[in-house]
């Protein structure tokens, strides 16, 4: 058995870049851009942005509030309790519950959308999973669910994850050589949590050893990941 260490993936992510030039455009999520573009110019009030952990949803979400220039709420799922009309101030055009998959009370979640439909503010709701996972089993929400619009990200082909992995490591304002990224995206899971989580080991690496970013390095990291076996 190896006893080689296993690097922990408990690392608190530095503050994310939410402009548009910052959402980087690849073959799994251009189609989820021109839908959202799309969304804003049309009268739709209701939209559901759905992906996995760190696919861009909460991304995605920020663009079109940061493009409405109107008055704007975001909350988390874990705010959409009791009377909407106890936390929705008067004068807002949208409103943006992001994690929504987190939402305990379905039928709290329910008399927010309703709310907002009475009120004519455009509702975003962004979360992991698919609608029908928040409904919670009430047929009401999963009904007014269904009929939102949606925009689906998926895992990053490997063009697009080996772009992120550098995004990732410039938001952190790490120094890599510009090899790394190409060398680590066809040697990882594609999903965009290896993505973080492989910067993430790198950046614990770099500050407990002051080591350059190399492949040799990234390498050194890949084999000892906690998330699943590498595609080597």
């Amino acid at each position: 058995m190896s006893d080689a260490r296993q690097i922990p993936l408990s690392f608190a992510l530095p503050s994310p870049k939410y402009a548009r030039q910052d959402f980087i455009v690849g073959e799994a999520n251009k189609g989820a851009l021109a839908m959202a573009n799309r969304w804003m110019k049309s009268s739709e009030e209701r939209l559901a942005i759905c992906g996995a952990e760190g696919a861009g949803k909460t991304h995605l979400a920020q663009i079109i509030l940061n493009e409405f220039n109107a008055a704007y709420l975001q909350l988390t799922g874990r705010d959409i309790t009791g009377a909407p009309g106890e936390i929705l101030p008067d004068g807002i055009q949208c409103l943006l519950i992001d994690d929504v998959h987190l939402v305990e009370d379905g039928a709290a979640l329910l008399m927010f959308i309703e709310e907002c439909l009475t009120r004519s503010i455009r509702i975003i709701l962004s979360g992991r999973g698919q609608p029908a996972d928040w409904s919670r089993g009430l047929k009401d929400l999963q009904t007014r669910l269904d009929a939102m619009p949606r925009i689906n990200l998926f895992e990053p082909d490997e063009a697009l994850l080996t772009a992120l992995i550098h995004k990732l490591f410039n938001d952190r304002q790490l120094r890599v050589e510009p090899t790394v990224g190409a060398y680590a995206a066809p040697r990882l899971p594609r999903t965009f949590a290896a993505a973080q989580a492989f910067v993430a080991a790198v950046d614990a690496e770099t500050a407990q050893k002051h080591a350059r970013i190399t492949k040799v390095l990234a390498g050194k990291v890949i084999n000892n990941l906690s998330v699943g076996a590498s595609r080597s």
